[in-house]
């Protein structure tokens, strides 16, 4: 039926009625500004004037129709909430097919638009008469003016509504920046990784009452689990939480991003371990962790103030993160850094220092250690007045560690030499006591040789160290005789030892592989073969001299790369 076009000829006492009663319902209507207390005055005021069963008041929220009051009827779920496509047409509004769906399916017999000048508001549903009767001209005209009347009221209504609603969320976005102003000067006290996700999930769980949370954290390019409450077994363990953490950081995510936004095959990996949000933890707008949280207790949706308030707290409790990896970063550096520097100290107490004189040998040596100290070790000392015993050695690893295993060996060959020996057994001996006291994977490249004076020899023994150079009239000679590199097994025969008559002139060079592997920037090696040309060039140096040389040489060839590995060089030259 359509109320619009009805001549509106009405007879004096029904006018008197309807006016008494639209003037009694605006005086009702406008006395508060409660949403349900309008829209059941406007109920209720029609169920008496018009003798109807049952009525409901459709509002718009933005776009589509929502049930917000109905007497004498249930209205079902499904149907709450009426989908439309336009309001550009009141006429097409009330004819539209969901309309008349609803008006069909409750047996209501009136649809009225409630709407101002400029603003249509929602839909009223009214159903038949009780006494069967139709409505007629009093009822139309009665009908439009309760409706005219109720549309201000209904507005302000409204207004007052929403303006609760702003009210609401602003009193907790003020209560968020206070949280995480607290938060802020809590995370801010805390350098322990553990710490700092423990008051996470506390501040999380407490303002949005959230029950599970997975916090992930990316450490050297890999998305790791920081702290999970997923109890052991269910859901997910640590490595399934793990790859859904990498599947995720290769999505890059910058907002909070609901778990239905993602592809299939994540969305269903978040839904199966009941994971509703995915919040990003950012840096500089870099995500360097994620919040994976479950549905809220309370079962409402997550906000866009609870996205914002998740994403604040998440860059805080970041950068308290970085804060404690940058911590441990830096007290393990310091302890390395001490580390190293003992065991330098260690080092440089092992070499000589003073180098026996000699009239037949002129003996110079020289070790630059890395800012890593490795484990290079030489020595030079007088066994009686004819002897003197040169050796040179590298120890793997670097540090205290190698620093301690360069003294061991200090002490065991200076105890095993204070008495006569044979060079070749007592390689074996060394050998042996190395094995027993070295840890496995620890070993020592090794060489030594007895110079005498009167025959002017060297008797040596090389135990799988870079064999020393004998130089004579411009031909260079390894000195490699001997056997295996020392701590490895226990010797099953003696080492192979060699005597060398030498000659005036003759230089024997004994190095370390710092010197030979030394890079420069474009990763090539210094080598033996530029070490031999540089000893050629200056075969008629003094050691000292030719040790500059090289030194030299090798500080202008790695010039831009720093040096990884100590040089240790002792160089020997046979005098007339």
């Amino acid at each position: 039926m359509d109320f619009q076009s009805v001549d509106k000829k009405i007879d004096h006492h029904s006018t008197s009625a309807n006016l008494s009663t639209i003037l009694e319902f605006g005086t009702q209507i406008n006395s508060s500004r409660i949403p349900e207390f309008v829209l059941n005055n406007i109920l209720f005021t029609c169920l008496a004037k018009f003798l109807v069963s049952k009525g409901a008041i459709y509002l718009f929220n933005k776009k589509n129709l929502f049930l917000r009051a109905s007497k004498g009827i249930a209205i079902e779920k499904i149907d709450q909430e009426i989908k439309i496509h336009s309001k550009s047409s009141k006429q097409k509004l009330k004819d539209s097919a969901e309309i008349a769906r609803i008006k069909t399916k409750y047996d209501f017999q009136i649809v009225e638009l409630i709407h101002t000048s400029d603003q249509e508001l929602g839909i009223l549903f009214l159903g038949k008469k009780l006494n069967g009767a139709e409505f007629n001209e009093d009822d139309v005209y009665l009908l439009q003016a309760i409706l005219n009347i109720s549309a201000p009221a209904i507005e302000n209504s409204n207004f007052i509504d929403e303006l609760k609603i702003v009210n609401q969320e602003l009193k907790s976005k003020v209560t968020q920046i206070r949280a995480l102003f607290e938060m802020s000067k809590e995370f801010s006290l805390l350098l322990d990784a553990k710490n700092v996700s423990k008051l996470l999930s506390y501040t999380i769980m407490g303002n949005l009452l959230v029950k599970r949370y997975t916090f992930l954290y990316k450490q050297k390019n890999m998305m790791k689990v920081l702290d999970t409450n997923f109890s052991e077994g269910s859901f997910g363990t640590d490595d399934q939480l793990d790859e859904i953490g990498q599947k995720l950081d290769e999505y890059n995510i910058l907002t909070s991003t609901r778990a239905d936004e993602f592809k299939e095959e994540i969305s269903k990996s978040l839904s199966q371990i009941e994971i509703d949000l995915v919040v990003p933890m950012q840096i500089k707008n870099e995500t360097i962790g994620l919040i994976l949280l479950g549905r809220k207790s309370s079962g409402e949706d997550y906000s866009e103030n609870d996205m914002e308030f998740l994403e604040s707290l998440g860059s805080v409790a970041m950068v308290s993160l970085e804060n404690a990896r940058l911590f441990k970063e830096a007290i393990e550096k310091q302890k390395m850094e001490e580390d190293l520097a003992i065991g330098k100290e260690i080092q440089q107490n092992l070499f000589p220092k003073v180098i026996p004189k000699s009239i037949v040998y002129d003996i110079s040596a020289l070790n630059i250690s890395s800012k890593q100290v490795g484990g290079d070790y030489y020595d030079v000392f007088r066994l009686n007045d004819k002897e003197i015993l040169i050796l040179i050695a590298d120890v793997s690893g670097k540090g205290v560690g190698a620093s301690l295993l360069m003294a061991n060996l200090q002490a065991f060959i200076k105890s095993l030499t204070k008495f006569e020996f044979d060079l070749c057994s007592l390689t074996s001996k060394v050998n042996d006591l190395l094995v027993e006291n070295l840890t496995p994977g620890k070993f020592i490249t090794f060489f030594w040789g007895i110079l005498n004076e009167d025959t002017r020899t060297i008797k040596y023994v090389n135990a799988g160290h870079n064999p020393p150079l004998l130089v004579r009239d411009k031909k260079i000679t390894g000195l490699d005789k001997g056997g295996m590199i020392l701590g490895v097994m226990k010797s099953l025969q003696n080492y192979n030892c060699e005597t060398v008559p030498l000659e005036e002139g003759d230089i024997i060079c004994l190095f370390t592989d710092g010197v030979t592997e030394a890079k420069n920037s474009t990763d090539e090696e210094y080598s033996e073969e530029r070490l031999y040309e540089k000893i050629l060039d200056n075969i008629n140096c003094d050691p000292k001299t030719i040790i500059e040389k090289i030194t030299g040489d090798l500080k202008e060839f790695s010039s831009q790369v720093e040096q990884s590995d100590d040089i240790t060089l002792l160089i020997v030259r046979v005098n007339s």
